[in-house]
């Protein structure tokens, strides 16, 4: 994050005018095609873009907040109703705080126009959100609108803010299916990659802990920071995850996944007061920042296993373990069970047509050759 800082400080003194800062400038800086000294040239993925945007945002509310600069134009800050909203997710839908907070990160996107000064709840505005969505964002984006825009109506009709005919007009949501199967990667290839930390070294008896829990659980990576000792019922052989949600599911723990866990915490793990199973193993010992380390905790170990042209991000472990319970013969029911889904549309992604799976089992044309 502070190369990102000072990447964003050396771009901002030479694109943009420090009094008048606001979400267009994050953005424009976010994806832009980079010739800045010091910094990766060309245009970033569209993870990389997300990660400058986060630091960048991240970076001027801390410059806010020590005085140096006026809040960010277009911020909405937390009023009463965004207040009282945070708190209705806790407690009427029982959302976890990093639920919470990705919540109002969206609602904020569009509060403005139908709870601004000028704006109305009106059916007219609730679909402009709705359905004017840039061509640009993923069915995930999109999704996340839809899900969070209905909850935030439902909180406004609760409130008597709204009429409850409202929802009516978000019955129909635009819908853009998935093209294509989730990518994985095989089985041996995720063994070849556990096997590649070094558990002579405290940082590799960590990884390979985690890299362990993603491959045998499927968790998250948003699961693995926030993932505390008393998680884990040793007794019991279960491990507790609570995922996107306050509700805690109980997973049975791997037995390889376990011994990697308790080699971790008796040769590796600081003595700290945090209850943090990972943590960084440099002072102050703190926790992960947030999902994005476990994904460059799996680049640098796939880095080690000298593998190249894999899926990137740890939510292709998650992918991975669906796709091999499916080969296997486990119903999507079971597969949906063990990764914690709460919609069966969710786990059906994996149900599409696999066109390597599909030339396995084809049989030669009856009579020659296939017209």
């Amino acid at each position: 994050m502070l190369f990102d800082a000072r990447h964003f400080a050396y771009w901002f003194g030479c694109n943009a005018d420090w009094g008048r800062i606001d979400r267009a400038v994050i953005d424009r800086f976010a994806c832009h095609d980079c010739s800045c000294p010091g910094a990766m040239s060309g245009r970033r993925s569209r993870s990389g873009i997300a990660v400058r945007r986060r630091h960048a945002i991240k970076f001027m509310a801390y410059l806010v907040r020590e005085g140096a600069i006026a809040p960010i134009a277009g911020e909405p800050e937390l009023d009463e109703r965004l207040t009282a909203y945070s708190h209705w997710l806790a407690t009427a839908r029982g959302l976890s705080p990093a639920g919470i907070k990705q919540s109002l990160r969206e609602v904020k996107r569009w509060y403005g126009n139908i709870c601004g000064e000028a704006a109305t709840c009106s059916p007219e505005a609730l679909r402009s959100i709705l359905l004017d969505q840039d061509p640009s964002r993923s069915k995930g984006a999109i999704d996340r609108t839809v899900c969070t825009l209905r909850s935030f109506v439902r909180f406004l009709i609760a409130q008597g803010e709204c009429p409850p005919d409202r929802l009516a007009a978000l019955s129909v949501a635009p819908k853009r299916a998935a093209t294509q199967v989730p990518r994985y990667i095989d089985r041996a290839t995720i063994e070849q990659i556990v096997a590649a930390c070094d558990t002579s070294t405290r940082t590799g008896l960590r990884n390979r802990a985690l890299l362990l829990l993603l491959a045998r659980l499927g968790l998250r990576a948003g699961d693995l920071v926030a993932m505390q000792l008393d998680d884990i019922d040793w007794d019991q052989g279960t491990i507790s995850v609570s995922g996107k949600s306050a509700r805690s599911a109980r997973l049975p723990l791997p037995q390889d996944a376990g011994e990697a866990i308790l080699a971790y915490i008796e040769q590796a793990r600081p003595t700290v007061t945090s209850n943090h199973l990972f943590l960084s193993l440099k002072a102050p010992y703190q926790p992960f920042a947030g999902p994005s380390i476990i994904c460059w905790i799996l680049g640098k170990a796939v880095e080690r296993a000298g593998l190249i042209g894999l899926p990137t991000g740890s939510h292709v472990f998650r992918h991975s373990l669906a796709s091999s319970m499916l080969r296997e013969g486990s119903t999507l029911e079971a597969i949906g069970t063990i990764l914690r889904h709460s919609k069966p549309d969710t786990t059906a992604i994996y149900a599409k047509v696999d066109l390597n799976m599909l030339g396995e089992v084809t049989q030669p044309w009856i009579g020659g050759a296939s017209c």
